[in-house]
């Protein structure tokens, strides 16, 4: 069984739906690493009758998403793994291979 936790920040354009959920990634060597996933969306309420001023609304949603994506980022990286510098650098870099190139990803970064 995996361990996971839901929350709901009341941020002020829209709700943050936000999950963790632990889980662990297999090397090619078959040793597992225990990682932290962070998954989060955004709630928006198209709440006009008119199809114009919906499709307004949509626009500007979709135009704010870059400050949607920086609330969440502050609040996984300065709010939640901030709290435990310790027990997050236990498995800080994995290799992964793609197209024959090595690239260095940090999993507790994987909260895009």
């Amino acid at each position: 069984m995996r361990a996971s936790l839901n929350l709901v920040y009341k941020l002020q354009r829209s709700p943050l739906y936000l999950s963790i959920t632990e889980a662990a990634l297999r090397s090619d060597d078959e040793t597992i690493n225990p990682i932290v996933i962070f998954n989060g969306s955004f709630s928006y309420e198209l709440s006009s009758e008119d199809n114009a001023e919906k499709l307004q609304q949509l626009d500007s949603v979709i135009n704010n998403w870059q400050a949607d994506l920086d609330a969440y980022k502050n609040i996984v990286n300065n709010k939640l793994l901030a709290q435990f510098p310790q027990q997050v650098s236990a498995v800080e870099e994995y290799n992964l291979e793609t197209n024959k190139n090595t690239e260095t990803n940090n999993l507790f970064a994987m909260s895009v």
